[in-house]
């Protein structure tokens, strides 16, 4: 994907409300499975999970659908309401748990690709409040190269295009950084902050 030319490749999970698709990016730990399972457990539909493939089409930005299925931790599941969501063994070297988003599961799976409207990097804290705040093009500009999923590339050809394409996204799709404590009791907060924030 990172050689290919429409395609921006982003550490991020993506999910779609109203029609619209938002990414939850951020570092490993900082939640975005987890939020993920929150926001699929209020309606929203999984169009991707850790692997986001963004497109250029017809002057704007748009998300690709994925894999149906969405991987957490087993305290995740106990923690979040999610009858009627069976899980599976990844593999026996992780207790990581594989949900699949088939016709028998409660959870939805866009399989459409949909137009982007926001970008979310996640920075979850011990302690704290929950905020959104936009970010300037530049610090922006610098969260997506930071979780770009690109493998050790020394094209520079490829490398320049991946950059281009990055500065073309900060200067047509919101990108917010979303800051939240830990704490499972505190996911319905983090998500009426998102959905706030989405109407806004």
């Amino acid at each position: 994907l990172s050689c290919l030319k429409p395609f921006l490749p982003l550490h991020a999970n993506g999910v779609s409300y109203r029609d619209k698709a938002i990414l939850l990016s951020g570092a490993i730990g900082d939640g975005k499975s987890t939020l993920t399972a929150s926001l699929l457990s209020d309606g929203f539909s999984l169009l991707s999970d850790d692997l986001a493939v963004i497109r250029l089409l017809r002057g704007g930005f748009t998300l690709e659908p994925g894999i149906p299925e969405l991987r957490l931790w087993p305290r995740s599941l106990l923690n979040i309401k999610s009858q009627g969501v069976k899980e599976e063994v990844l593999y026996p070297e992780t207790s990581k748990k594989r949900i699949r988003l088939d016709g028998q599961c409660l959870w939805h799976f866009k399989n459409e690709r949909t137009d982007l409207a926001g970008i979310y990097i996640l920075s979850r804290k011990k302690t704290g409040r929950i905020y959104i705040e936009g970010l300037k093009e530049r610090e922006a500009f610098r969260g997506i190269l930071q979780h770009l999923y690109l493998p050790v590339i020394s094209d520079l050809k490829i490398q320049s295009r991946q950059f281009e394409k990055a500065a073309q996204l900060v200067q047509r799709v919101p990108v917010k950084r979303l800051v939240y404590p830990s704490g499972f009791s505190l996911l319905p907060k983090v998500r009426e902050a998102i959905l706030e924030d989405l109407k806004s």
